[in-house]
């Protein structure tokens, strides 16, 4: 009985070690593997954030050019505005002119 006792007990043992071996390497390989993960991870965040920076300043310079141009076109147009205002007046006066003739 003490013989098959300690076989037992030694087979259990032989297991728990082996066990515990086999876990290590696991938690080896799924600590490497998390690197990695949290690596890539760390990568494609640095480029998006990159990229968002990039559109932003696109944007930025777009909006900015957007704005000058609708300046300029509504500088023109009050220029127009103002010039057709004075010829219609000139008209306006003329024919008053004429009128009181």
């Amino acid at each position: 009985m003490k013989k098959s006792m300690v076989r037992v007990l030694g087979v259990v043992v032989f297991a728990g070690v082996l066990f515990l071996v086999g876990c290590g390497k696991k938690s080896d390989s799924v600590s490497s593997k998390t690197a990695d993960a949290v690596e890539k991870t760390g990568e494609a965040l640095n480029k998006a954030a990159k990229k968002t920076g990039e559109a932003v300043n696109t944007a930025a310079k777009k909006t900015g050019e957007a704005l000058n141009t609708a300046a300029e076109k509504t500088g023109e147009g009050i220029n127009t505005a103002a010039e057709k205002t004075g010829e219609a007046v000139n008209t306006a006066a003329e024919k008053t002119s004429e009128a009181t003739k």
